[in-house]
């Protein structure tokens, strides 16, 4: 099982109605990732190619190799579990985020922490 650590404080998730700038993969405003941009840097997709990015979806062609089918279709576009870790990531007052990203993350292998 693979471990994916995200770093609360770099953590870009649905606090307030609007995010500054959006959500991203990655925000070179105040470098911080939304839990698919954790994930896509632990699978050795850089931050600059996931700058501006919305989705791992967009990403490149060129990287779209290192990332799981389960999370992205071959054909494009997200899977089902990548549209709600998405949704959830972003949703404003998600009481059970942590819990619901984590489980999420299990059913493919990948333990997930929470980390300072």
């Amino acid at each position: 099982m693979k471990t994916l650590k995200i770093k609360v404080s770099k953590w870009l998730h649905g606090k307030t109605k609007k995010l500054l700038g959006g959500s991203q993969l990655f925000r070179q405003a105040d470098g911080k990732m939304c839990c698919l941009g954790f994930y896509c840097l632990m699978l050795g997709v850089p931050r600059q190619i996931m700058l501006r990015r919305l989705s791992p979806s967009d990403i490149p062609n060129a990287y779209k190799d290192l990332l799981p089918n389960w999370l992205v279709h071959p054909a494009g576009g997200l899977t089902p579990d990548g549209d709600t870790l998405m949704e959830i990531n972003d949703a404003v007052g998600h009481k059970s985020r942590c819990r619901e990203i984590k489980k999420i993350f299990a059913r493919h292998d990948v333990k997930v922490e929470f980390v300072e």
